[in-house]
C-alpha cells in the first residue's frame, strides 16, 4: 500500500504487516482416526500390540494430548518410542498421533514445537510404508505448512509438490483435497513475489471450488481472498475490492465457514479502505477483525497481531502517533513470540512501527528500524524480493526528507535495480519509486533525467487498471519549498 504524508513523499507500504493481506491457506477440517485403530488405511506395529509397556506409555500420553497437555502429551510419545527403539518407526498409529500433536501446536502457531514431531510422523509413514495411506499427504502437506509459515520456501516448495502429485494420482484433480494442496502451492508463490503463477493456481482452485459447491463455501472464500490478495500485489485494487466484499458476504452468511474467515476479509477491506483515506471504514473494519481474531484465536497470535497493526496504522494516518506506537509495539511483541525475530512476518511490523517514528521525524529510530527489517528481508526472501526493494524505497525516502540527497539517490538506485528488472512483478512499487526519484532528481535541477523517469513511470502506471496516480505521490520539491 502507498500512503502520503505530510512531509514530502510517499512509501510503499503494500505488503507490509500493518496492511499485510493474509493468504488463506487450505482446510485443515480431515478427521484423524482415533490413534490406535486398525481401519484399514493406517495400521499398528503388530509387534507393539503384545508389548504393555509400550501400551501403558502410550496411554499415558493419548491421556495427556486428549487433555491438552501437549508438552508433556510430546515428551510421553517420545519416550515411549524411545523404550521400543526402531520398532517405533514403524507403528503407523504413532504416526498419526504424532501428526496430530503436530497439527494442534501449528494451530497455536507453535512452530518450532510443531517441526519434530510432523518430520517424525512423516518419516514413519515412509519407514513403515505408508505413504499410499490417506494420511501421509495430510502430514506431508502439514510439514510443507510448517516450512512456508517460517520463510523456508525453498523446503516448503518440493513438500508441495509431492503432496500434488500424489492426491492427484489418488483423489483426483477435481477433489477438495487437491484443491487445498494447490491453494497452498499458491500461497508459496505468493510470498516468494510469482505472482502469476499464484494467480494461475488461485483461478484454478476458484473454480473447481465454485464447481464443488456447496458443500464447500469454505474452499470458495479461501479461494476468492487469495486471487483477490494476488490482484492487490499487482496493483489491481479495483479487481480487487469487490472479491473481498464478497469474501466478507459469505463468511456471514454461510454458517459453514469459519469466523477467522471474516476477520480476514474484514482486514483485507480496511487495507484497502486506508489505501483509499476512507478511515472511518477502515478502523470499523481492523476493529471487528481484531474482536474475531482475539475470540477465536486468542491474544497471541499472528492474525491477531495483523489486525492490531491495522488499527495502529489507522491511528498513524490519524495523527495519534503514541497510540500507533503501544499498537505497533504490542503486534511486534506477539509476532516475534510466535514467528520468531528473523522471519518475515517480524519485519513486517519493525516497518510499520519506523514508519510512525518517520511520520514524528524520529529518523533515527525509524532508520534503525528500516535498516533491521531490511537485513531480515535479505536474508529470508534474498535480494531480489519486493519487501527488500519496498524497504530500500522507504529508507530513500527518509534519507531525502533530510536533504542526503546522495544517500537517497544510491537507494533509489539500488531499489530500482530489484523493481524494475523484467519480468516486473510489481509494476506499481516499480512505478511510486520512479516517480519518487524523478522528484529527488528536480529537487537536485536534473529535469531531463526527471522527465524520462516520468514517463517510464507513466507507462507502468497505465498498465494498472483503476490506479489514479495521484492519489499515491505527493511532489518532493514541497518539502525542500516548505524547509
Amino acid at each position: 500500500m502507498y500512503m502520503i504524508f505530510n512531509h514530502c513523499i510517499c512509501f510503499t507500504l503494500l505488503t507490509y504487516a500493518s496492511l499485510f493481506l493474509s493468504i488463506a491457506q487450505g482446510n485443515d477440517d480431515v478427521a484423524v482416526p482415533a490413534a490406535g485403530n486398525d481401519d484399514g488405511v493406517v495400521h499398528c506395529n503388530h509387534t507393539l500390540a503384545t508389548n504393555a509397556e509400550w501400551a501403558k506409555q502410550m496411554t499415558i500420553a493419548d491421556d495427556l494430548r486428549h487433555t491438552g497437555k501437549y508438552d508433556e502429551a510430546a515428551v510421553a510419545y517420545t519416550t515411549a518410542a524411545e523404550g521400543v527403539g526402531a520398532e517405533a518407526d514403524r507403528d503407523l498409529c504413532l504416526a498419526v498421533r504424532l501428526g496430530d500433536l503436530a497439527e494442534r501446536y501449528s494451530a497455536q502457531s507453535q512452530y518450532a514445537r510443531a517441526e519434530p514431531l510432523c518430520r517424525r510422523s512423516v518419516h514413519i509413514f515412509e519407514a513403515a510404508g505408508g505413504v499410499q495411506s490417506q494420511w501421509f499427504p495430510k502430514y506431508l502437506n502439514q510439514l510443507g505448512r510448517i516450512y512456508e509459515n517460517t520463510a523456508r520456501y525453498a523446503e516448503a516448495e518440493p513438500i508441495y509438490r509431492r503432496d500434488l502429485a500424489i492426491l492427484e494420482q489418488t483423489k483426483g484433480r477435481a477433489s477438495m483435497d487437491f484443491v487445498a494442496a494447490k491453494n497452498d502451492l499458491g500461497s508459496l508463490y505468493y510470498h516468494t513475489a510469482r505472482y502469476v503463477e499464484a494467480e494461475q493456481l488461485f483461478h484454478e482452485t476458484l473454480a473447481v471450488s465454485r464447481q464443488l459447491s456447496p458443500p464447500h463455501i469454505p474452499s470458495v472464500v479461501n479461494s476468492i481472498n487469495n486471487l483477490a490478495t494476488v490482484y492487490v500485489a499487482q496493483g489491481r485494487n479495483s479487481e480487487a475490492e469487490p472479491l473481498f466484499t464478497e469474501c466478507l458476504r459469505m463468511a456471514q452468511t454461510a454458517p459453514e465457514v469459519k469466523g477467522i474467515d471474516e476477520a480476514t476479509a474484514r482486514r483485507n477491506l480496511g487495507k484497502l479502505y486506508l489505501k483509499e483515506s476512507r478511515l472511518n471504514e477502515a478502523e470499523a473494519m481492523f476493529r471487528r477483525s481484531l474482536t474475531v481474531c482475539e475470540r477465536e484465536l486468542g491474544t497471541d497470535h499472528p492474525d491477531t497481531a495483523f489486525s492490531l497493526s491495522g488499527l495502529a496504522a489507522v491511528y498513524g494516518s490519524r495523527g495519534r502517533y503514541q497510540e500507533a506506537e503501544d499498537l505497533h509495539s504490542r503486534a511486534l511483541r506477539v509476532i516475534e513470540k510466535t514467528l520468531g525475530p528473523n522471519q518475515p512476518g517480524y519485519a513486517l511490523g519493525l516497518t510499520d512501527l519506523a514508519h510512525v517514528y518517520f511520520r514524528e521525524e524520529k529518523y533515527d529510530k525509524a532508520g534503525a528500524l528500516f535498516r533491521q527489517a531490511l537485513n531480515i528481508f535479505e536474508s529470508r526472501l534474498g535480494p531480489e524480493h519486493p519487501h527488500v526493494a519496498i524497504t530500500i524505497n522507504d529508507l530513500a525516502v527518509m534519507e531525502f526528507c533530510q536533504k542526503h540527497f546522495n544517500e537517497a539517490e544510491s537507494l533509489y538506485r539500488r531499489a530500482l535495480d530489484v523493481l524494475d528488472k523484467p519480468p516486473i512483478v510489481a509494476p506499481r512499487q516499480a512505478a511510486t519509486t520512479m516517480l519518487n526519484y524523478a522528484s529527488l532528481l528536480r529537487a537536485m535541477k536534473r529535469k531531463q533525467e526527471a522527465k524520462q523517469l516520468e514517463a517510464r513511470a507513466k507507462q507502468l502506471q497505465g498498465a494498472q487498471p483503476g490506479v489514479d496516480p495521484s492519489r499515491f505521490l505527493v511532489d518532493i520539491r514541497d518539502m525542500t519549498h516548505k524547509n
